[in-house]
């Protein structure tokens, strides 16, 4: 019976994580200049942060030699000392990226003010942004930017 029990607790782990071919692959890979797969927030539009909302422009670079398919684009409030907070979002993609090129990607967050800043202070938000690729691999960069607000 424990079997049982821990078979069926672990088969949607496992569904979860494999590849078609049955082989498990979960890799994580930094997303900095210069990696085989870049990831920056290159621009903040739409701002409306009195109300929580805002569109950030994400670039997805493909620095390898061969063509990648992006899956998932996730954004996550990284600290929690940062003036200004966003909610964890995630895009499902099925995005072609040629190898050498770019694609922008245009995400709608919400967020909210965490505290008034200090003094002197830029209202600035921490966030890690992580791209999933159709292999399974993960490619994780992390970024601070400027909310602009008014200060009440």
């Amino acid at each position: 019976m424990k079997t049982a029990c821990a078979l069926f607790l672990l088969l949607p782990l496992l569904a979860g994580c494999s590849t078609n071919d049955g082989m498990i692959m979960e890799e994580t890979f930094d997303a900095s200049t210069g990696s085989d797969v870049s990831v920056e927030i290159v621009g903040l539009e739409e701002a409306l942060p009195t109300i929580g909302q805002m569109t950030l422009v994400v670039e997805i670079s493909n620095n390898s030699d061969t063509d990648i398919t992006v899956t998932k684009l996730r954004l996550r409030p990284f600290g929690q000392d940062s003036v200004y907070e966003i909610d964890q979002t995630a895009v499902g993609l099925d995005e072609t990226i040629e190898e050498g090129k770019s694609k922008m990607i245009r995400v709608q967050v919400r967020g909210r003010l965490r505290r008034q800043p200090r003094d002197n202070e830029r209202p600035v938000a921490v966030v890690t942004v992580s791209v999933t690729l159709l292999t399974g691999a993960t490619y994780v960069n992390q970024f601070a930017f400027e909310v602009p607000i008014h200060r009440i």
